[in-house]
């Protein structure tokens, strides 16, 4: 399921599987979703509990592939130079602890929350520099272009100071990981609240950074 019509085309190439823009008209019932990078898109978290409980089927898993506030205040590059996006973000992305309530709160049962971190550094370079330029991230598209234009400057200043490259530590991403209990009635129930969050672990992984 993806709302952008070029990634529903590039996934049926991959797939048999039928591939839907949204949840109207849907009828299946699912086994697992996964959800990269597109929980802090959605405006109503609640209504989407419900509707992913309504369509999977007991037992089923869901990962969800996030970013915490924590992950998202130490983006060192974003931060220094582009701090509008910073704050625009802090308002997007929810606190991880009110996404596993939202979710329990219609039968879901949360099993972990990890932090993932790669052991690799982020390159900022002027191949990098070039793609902010083209604003080929999403959240450039989210503040003005006055602040855009600030940030390319200091950023451009920056990497001239260092030689034309900048390192900083990739901050990660954090998991999810849910399970449906109870049947499918598309009502709330009770939230299980206070549930303990495992401590959180860095893992490894030799995946590129996103």
């Amino acid at each position: 399921m993806d709302i952008s019509k070029k990634m529903r085309k590039k996934a049926k190439e991959k797939t048999y599987t039928t591939i839907h823009r949204n949840f109207n008209g849907v009828n299946e019932t699912f086994d697992f979703i996964f959800i990269i990078d597109v929980i802090h898109l959605i405006t109503d978290i609640n209504l989407l509990a419900k509707k992913l409980h309504i369509r999977c089927n007991n037992g089923a898993k869901i990962a969800i592939v996030t970013k915490s506030q924590e992950q998202i205040r130490n983006r060192k590059y974003i931060n220094d130079f582009f701090p509008k996006i910073t704050e625009k973000d802090l308002k997007r992305y929810r606190e991880i602890d009110m996404l596993i309530e939202a979710f329990q709160d219609v039968g879901f049962e949360c099993h972990k929350s990890e932090e993932y971190k790669e052991n690799t550094d982020r390159k900022i370079d002027l191949n990098f520099l070039d793609n902010v330029r083209n604003k080929c991230f999403s959240m450039f598209e989210l503040i003005h272009e006055d602040d855009f234009n600030e940030g390319i400057r200091k950023l451009e200043e920056a990497l001239n100071k260092a030689g034309g490259t900048i390192t900083e530590q990739y901050t990660g991403k954090t998991i999810l990981f849910f399970s449906k209990i109870g049947q499918n009635t598309g009502k709330s129930l009770p939230a299980k609240k206070g549930y303990p969050l495992p401590k959180k672990k860095p893992i490894t992984n030799t995946k590129r950074n996103r």
